[in-house]
């Protein structure tokens, strides 16, 4: 049976999460203990940072990655959620703190599809 272009599609977001997961992997043999965490927070979760051991990681469960776990990070990520939202300018400056300091500690953002 000839592949659709929805197989096709959806091969590629296979492989793409694939290769997420696979830089991952190799974050986590650069360093000796990585921890994982959302920047959105849908409840019923909370603002957390989990750590990473090489189990596996669905698609979307985790936005980036870092090294060690960080008051700073987390505490940016609880002040976002719990900021009322009024508009994008007001949340864009959160975010950008929140990216900010995932590049300050060396971390990797992870991107899915």
């Amino acid at each position: 049976m000839p592949a659709t272009p929805f197989d096709e599609h959806e091969a590629d977001h296979a492989a793409h999460n694939a290769r997420t997961r696979a830089r991952l992997a190799g974050y986590l043999a650069a360093h000796s203990h990585v921890w994982i965490g959302t920047i959105n927070i849908y409840p019923p979760a909370r603002g957390e940072l989990v750590a990473y051991t090489g189990q596996l990681v669905h698609s979307f469960e985790a936005d980036f990655a870092v090294p060690k776990p960080d008051p700073a990070l987390l505490r940016l990520i609880i002040e976002r959620d719990e900021a009322p939202y009024t508009s994008t300018t007001a949340d864009g400056p959160r975010i950008d703190a929140i990216f900010a300091r995932i590049e300050e500690l060396g971390g990797l953002i992870l991107t899915w599809r």
